[in-house]
């Protein structure tokens, strides 16, 4: 068994990118999808740090909260920049995407296809723009390397 157990839904959602990472880091791991119909009820709750997914489990301790657990893999595995202000940059880059991800969640869980068509008009006039030219804005001060920061991929 892998040092490291991922454990989500069978979704993208908040694990996909630190599945990401561990991907790019070249570290096996264990990813294990929880059902939400026949797994996921209140005693799994119970075996979560903090009654939610995802959660980490390295080394046979568990640790809760997606971006806690990116912050960590990032900065075990090299991908957290080299002094403290690529730190910085890199949360504020994955925090500004999580400000973003109320969008999606609202278009995610809306079931009447009418209002879900409203959902996305709005994310493409509005949402999308704004923080496309975050991010656009951040690259940019970061000179012409393609990264967030320094010339190296991060989270």
């Amino acid at each position: 068994m892998a040092d490291i157990q991922l454990v989500y839904f069978p979704l993208r959602g908040k694990a996909e990118f630190i599945r990401l990472l561990l991907t790019a880091a070249g570290q096996s791991f264990d990813d294990k999808r929880v059902s939400l119909e026949k797994e996921w009820g209140p005693e799994a709750k119970k075996a979560t740090p903090y009654g939610q997914l995802p959660y980490l489990v390295y080394k046979g301790k568990r640790y809760g909260q997606s971006l806690a657990i990116a912050t960590f893999l990032a900065n075990k595995f090299g991908f957290y920049g080299k002094t403290p202000e690529d730190g910085l940059r890199v949360d504020e880059v994955m925090q500004l995407a999580e400000d973003f991800r109320p969008n999606l969640r609202d278009w995610f869980l809306e079931k009447d296809e009418g209002k879900k068509a409203e959902i996305v008009q709005k994310i493409k006039d509005e949402a999308i723009p704004r923080f496309l030219g975050y991010f656009e804005a951040l690259l940019a001060d970061n000179g012409s390397t393609g990264f967030f920061v320094a010339d190296s991929l991060s989270i």
